[in-house]
């Protein structure tokens, strides 16, 4: 097994710390994603903000990723709010309702 002496190898070449976001910048964000979504109320995107932002912090991202991760994902929840769709729209399915003495293997 080479012990990676005399094995030239390139130089690692060290990232620029990138700083963490400061509250600032998720007020902007809110602030920006409210003129972006004007048909959703300011209170939904403060919100969507906010789970995001707990979210990215809890799946372990780093700080200096956590403003972008979070901001796709409140994109992602305030498309679906403006376009007033619900979550059962959006897989549409016919399910035939069950009543109290059906078999559940018959059909």
């Amino acid at each position: 097994m080479l012990s990676g002496e005399g094995v030239n190898q390139p130089p690692v070449e060290e990232q620029a710390e990138i700083p963490a976001a400061t509250t600032s910048q998720w007020a902007e964000l809110c602030e920006r994603l409210i003129r972006e979504f004007p048909d959703v109320p300011a209170s939904a995107v403060y919100l969507a903000v906010g789970d995001a932002r707990a979210a990215t912090h809890l799946f372990g991202q780093p700080a200096p990723q956590q403003l972008g991760q979070a901001e796709t994902m409140a994109r992602n929840n305030l498309t679906i709010m403006q376009s007033g769709e619900t979550l059962a729209r959006l897989h549409p399915e016919s399910h035939r309702r069950r009543t109290v003495g059906d078999d559940p293997l018959a059909s």
